[in-house]
Formats: structure tokens, C-alpha cells, sequence
């Protein structure tokens, strides 16, 4: 079910390239300046096939693009990550992210204990939200920039007002492929760009 951005001819090259700095620096900009910033996870992250929910990455791309750091980032280790569920617990993020690619896999174990997610403020209060996946054996670039937009636009929504996260991703993967994406992954059975508080109730 991945979708890997191919394609791009050579001859576009130095365009995607200007078009890719253009991103960076307009996320740098939004987020450059925010005063106090929420505690994020990311979880269920691919690595070399399906990951559970306490896998990561540290540093992850689309948070760094938008100067946020993820609990992760306080283990001291870089690339795929592993955590312990009682450091989640213990941290308790504001904000959690899943990897859709690895939906089922958390869906499956909330089902066997709600208990031990609804500790945690954000599966309890409705702040966990869905991520489209960039890594599997690959990193999907165009994706990774999408993300990092909605992600922008759920953790900073003052700063991303002007911001529509579909269009902005069909405008980057029009950018890459010459043609929109985002309902292919939707297509495909990914939720999508949306809060997942529907999936994982704990009322």
C-alpha cells in the first residue's frame, strides 16, 4: 500500500530542488519564532517493514522542518528508535501522531489493553491524529513535506491558517509527479489527514 514519489526527470531537477528549498525555508519561517511549543510523539514509524506503536525516529523529519522536537529526541539517539511505553507514559505528549501505515498493528493492540493508552492525555482528550508514511524501506520525500504542513497545521494552527494540509499535499505531489496523490492514499485505505479520536475511544 506505499506509495514511493518516482519519476521526477532529470531535466526537473534543478526546479524540484528550488521548489524543495522553498518549502524548508517557509516552514522554518512559520515556526521559527513560537514562544512555547507543544510535546509531540510519533508513533507506530516504519523501519524495514510494520513497526508497533513505541517505534519512531529520532529526529523526525517533518517535526524538525517545523522546529519541534519529539519526546524522542530526549533519548540521545538518532534514526529508527524504539521506546519503552512507560517512557510515553511518563512523558505524556500533548500531541500524538500514528504512522497509517501501521494503523492496524496500534488498532489491534489498543483493543487488547484501552487501558494502558488512555493513560495517556492525548488518546484520552482526542488530540491523536493520522500521518501518511514516508518510510518503509525507502524515504518518500514528497510525503514527509505534506506531513510536516499538517502537522504544522494541527500543532501551530495560528501559524497555519492560510494553510488547506490536502491541497498543500497535492500541490507538493504535483510538484514531484506532476499529479495529485493525496486521494490515492485515501483510496488505498489510509485515513488520511484527520483526527483518529473516532478509532480509538476512551470514553
Amino acid at each position: 500500500r506505499f506509495i514511493l514519489v518516482t519519476g521526477v526527470q532529470t531535466c526537473a531537477l534543478p526546479i524540484l530542488a528550488a521548489y524543495i528549498d522553498s518549502l524548508v525555508e517557509d516552514l522554518g519561517k512559520r515556526t521559527a519564532d513560537v514562544a512555547q511549543r507543544p510535546t509531540v510523539y510519533v508513533g507506530a514509524v516504519s523501519f524495514r517493514g510494520q513497526q508497533p506503536f513505541t517505534a519512531t525516529q529520532a529526529p523526525y523529519p517533518p517535526l524538525a522542518l517545523l522546529n519541534t522536537r519529539s519526546i524522542a529526541d530526549e533519548l540521545g539517539r538518532e534514526g529508527f528508535v524504539n521506546v519503552d511505553f512507560e517512557y510515553i507514559l511518563r512523558k505524556d505528549p500533548d500531541y500524538i501522531f500514528i504512522d497509517e501505515n501501521n494503523l492496524q498493528i496500534v488498532l489491534q493492540d489498543f483493543q487488547k489493553d484501552r487501558g494502558k493508552y488512555c493513560q495517556l492525555r492525548a488518546f484520552r482528550e482526542g488530540r491523536v491524529y493520522g500521518l501518511l508514511p514516508f518510510n518503509h524501506y525507502w524515504t518518500n520525500i514528497a510525503t514527509a513535506f505534506a506531513n510536516a504542513y499538517y502537522m504544522g497545521k494541527v500543532l501551530y494552527p495560528d501559524r497555519f491558517a492560510d494553510v488547506d494540509p490536502v491541497a498543500k499535499a497535492d500541490e507538493i505531489f504535483r510538484a514531484f509527479l506532476g499529479k495529485p496523490l493525496y486521494e490515492e492514499y485515501v483510496k488505498n485505505g489510509y485515513p488520511g489527514f484527520r483526527p483518529l479520536v473516532d478509532l480509538f475511544n476512551c470514553g
